[in-house]
């Protein structure tokens, strides 16, 4: 549990504090309880305290808790994991296979503001958790072996923010699928003006040229795959890969993995 805290560099402080369901504003049940293994020394106590502990039982004498950190049983009951949408951009050649784990809409919606406007970095989290079930759940996840590169933000907008939402997202995604994150790959060069209310028209100029190499993309058959939380016209995906085409090898082909898509 130390190194998922460490890993996604998050306040310890979460793992002790009682979190409130960032829907409904009731306690999310147990939250002390995950990210142990039951067969581990710390797993078996809490376990134990589980059982013991008021309200720690369900009718059928399992732990009852949430899957989730900041979202409680009964709403992560109404997050659906069977209806991920597959989309395909086609640019310069080259193709993206979008899959969003939900619509951008409802509770969903509501979760992906909070987690933005609110700089809600543990629910940031929880929605990569609920990409990796989505995926797992309707086993849709690629069988190539992967890479996962998060779309960056620009430095100004980081250093406001504190963190970037997708780099959160993909390393929560990769811990769970086991599949490695490589943030150092893209950088974004423009601070680009926020998309909502623009046209799809200003939309594409807003975010053209905005994206740049970091380092040289692996040399090796690995499917590049990038990480965001909303998925709308697609331009930041398709302005993402662009330098990320390899004319040598011909790598033109990408996925993309996101939270949500707008209808």
């Amino acid at each position: 549990m130390a190194k998922f805290f460490l890993e996604l560099e998050l306040d310890p402080g979460a793992f002790v504090l009682e979190e409130l369901c960032r829907l409904c504003r009731k306690p999310v049940e147990n939250d002390f309880l995950r990210g142990f293994s039951e067969d581990a020394p710390a797993g078996k106590l809490l376990a134990f305290l589980n059982r013991v502990l008021p309200g720690g039982q369900c009718e059928e004498s399992r732990p009852r808790y949430s899957p989730y950190l900041t979202i409680c049983l009964q709403c992560s009951s109404t997050l659906d994991l069977d209806k991920v949408r597959e989309s395909k951009l086609d640019f310069d050649k080259a193709s993206i296979t979008v899959l969003s784990a939900g619509s951008y809409k409802g509770l969903l919606r509501d979760l992906i503001r909070t987690c933005k406007y609110l700089d809600d970095k543990l629910l940031a989290v929880d929605l990569g958790r609920y990409l990796a079930n989505s995926l797992i759940a309707t086993n849709l996840i690629p069988p190539e072996k992967l890479l996962l590169i998060p779309v960056p933000l620009h430095r100004k907008r980081l250093n406001k923010r504190g963190f970037n939402q997708a780099l959160v997202l993909a390393k929560e995604l990769g811990r769970l699928t086991d599949t490695p994150v490589r943030a150092d790959l893209l950088k974004r060069i423009k601070a680009t003006t926020p998309q909502f209310g623009l046209s799809i028209e200003e939309r594409r100029s807003n975010l053209e040229g905005a994206f740049a190499l970091n380092k040289p993309v692996p040399d090796d058959d690995s499917t590049i795959v990038l990480v965001d939380d909303l998925f709308t016209t697609g331009n930041t995906l398709i302005e993402c890969a662009r330098p990320l085409i390899d004319p040598k090898t011909g790598k033109s082909t990408f996925y993309a993995f996101t939270v949500c898509r707008a209808d």
